[in-house]
């Protein structure tokens, strides 16, 4: 009898506090249990937002979602007579590849059709002029144009009421993003403003970023050593707003092992004239 009794009173209490609830999820929970549950599941929520906006599910999901969207519906047509190799980068007069050497570039243009920041001196066709395969930075030789076809798109330097610190490179179809020189990966990832974005250390104080990427290639991480020329992912245009389909290639000297890190480095122009 007393097993039963108490079987009845837990059962009693339990629908007591069931109708009570009830009343309350109608009639409304008292203010200091509201508090309570929400501070509890707001607590949760952002440990739980924050565990997964660091995983690579996470990370990865933005890659796919940047490859899966195209923004260049908002970029003036480029003109139907220009011909496609009009915008390959890395073409010698002669038709060969210049991908080795310090030799000149012969049809690195101007993109047709776009107002251009800080656009280098060009020809009347829009080629720019005297650009350098190569340039050499605090004695490390780096690739002018890391993408394997493309347009410049904007130069280094004032932009906006800001200091645009690289050179973009646009390509509609998007293009490969080539490694500017040997180097180590010190930084690969997702942030907001440079979308899925890749740090090299080439040594003596010289490093390059590769930002806005669509994907990474395969073994693409930090420690990674990456040969001059290969391939660290696809011109995309993923970030934390619309854009079209580029290539944000910055040149950095200075000191990486500071709190800034990337950010307390020096930018540099790569298409800027040197002798």
């Amino acid at each position: 009898m007393a097993t039963i009794g108490r079987v009845l009173c837990v059962a009693s209490v339990g629908l007591i506090f069931g109708a009570g609830w009830l009343a309350g999820d109608r009639l409304g929970v008292p203010e200091p249990v509201r508090a309570l549950t929400d501070q509890l599941l707001g607590q949760a929520a952002s440990a739980s937002q924050r565990a997964y906006a660091s995983s690579e599910g996470y990370i990865r999901s933005r890659i796919d979602e940047s490859a899966r969207f195209d923004f260049d519906v908002h970029l003036p047509e480029l003109p139907s007579n220009i011909h496609p190799d009009a915008l390959l980068i890395g073409v010698r007069p002669n038709g060969g590849s210049a991908d080795t050497g310090n030799g000149s570039l012969s049809l690195v243009k101007i993109c047709p059709g776009m107002s251009v920041s800080n656009a280098p001196p060009t020809a009347s066709d829009g080629t720019v002029r005297g650009l350098q395969e190569r340039v050499s930075v605090g004695g490390v030789l780096l690739r002018s144009t890391p993408v394997s076809e493309g347009c410049i798109s904007s130069g280094h330097g004032p932009r906006g009421g800001k200091i645009h610190r690289g050179v973009d490179f646009h390509h509609p179809n998007g293009s490969a993003v080539m490694a500017a020189a040997d180097g180590t990966v010190i930084e690969a990832g997702y942030r907001d403003d440079y979308g899925n974005y890749v740090i090299i250390d080439h040594g003596s104080g010289v490093f390059t970023r590769y930002a806005h990427l669509a994907s990474f290639s395969g073994g693409i991480r930090a420690g990674k050593s990456i040969k001059d020329g290969a391939t660290i992912g696809r011109m995309g245009n993923s970030g934390g707003w619309s854009m079209p389909i580029h290539l944000h290639y910055e040149v950095l000297t200075g000191d990486y092992d500071t709190p800034k890190r990337a950010f307390g480095l020096a930018s540099t122009d790569p298409l800027a004239p040197r002798s």
